[in-house]
This record gives structure tokens, C-alpha cells and sequence, in this order.
């Protein structure tokens, strides 16, 4: 059976969630980068109903949040990731 996707954080731009992505696959963890052509659609909402998703398996969501969290001092400017805003999903 397959496992539920969730979101891991929210990005504003593409370029940042795909270097998220790029740290958790190093990680061994799967994931992809969801919802990246709303904002070049021209769907300009606020970034908690439209942010760029990472999304991971459930199983994976604490170690993927501790390895982002982390990752805070390296390529991003975490000024424009949003952790808050995700709903804990089960």
C-alpha cells in the first residue's frame, strides 16, 4: 500500500524548494516538489494557500523537518520558507 504524501515546508520560489529537495534525497529521503507552476500561472495567493509544497512519505515528515531545520544556514533564505503555516496532516 502506498504511503500519504505530506507537506514538509512551503517555499516561495521554485529554486528554493528544489534545493530542499536536493538536501533530503542526499538524506536518502524521497520526495518531490509539488504545486511549482501556480505561482507562473498567475495565481498570486498568500503563501499559505499557494506555496511552492515538498512533499514527503508521513513516515518521513519528522526526520525531513530536523534535516531542513538544519539546513537553515546553508543555501536558502529561510526568510521565505514557512513552517507555521502547514496543518499537521495525518
Amino acid at each position: 500500500m502506498d504511503e500519504k504524501l505530506v507537506t514538509a515546508a512551503q517555499f516561495d520560489t521554485p529554486e528554493n524548494a528544489h534545493l530542499a529537495k536536493i538536501d533530503l534525497e542526499n538524506a536518502g529521503i524521497q520526495c518531490f516538489v509539488g504545486d511549482e507552476n501556480m505561482p507562473i500561472a498567475g495565481l498570486y495567493y498568500t503563501l499559505p494557500t499557494c506555496g511552492i509544497k515538498l512533499l514527503v512519505r508521513n513516515s518521513d515528515l519528522e526526520r525531513a523537518r530536523q534535516i531542513l531545520q538544519e539546513a537553515q544556514n546553508s543555501h536558502f533564505d529561510w526568510n521565505q520558507v514557512d513552517f507555521s503555516s502547514i496543518e499537521e496532516q495525518q
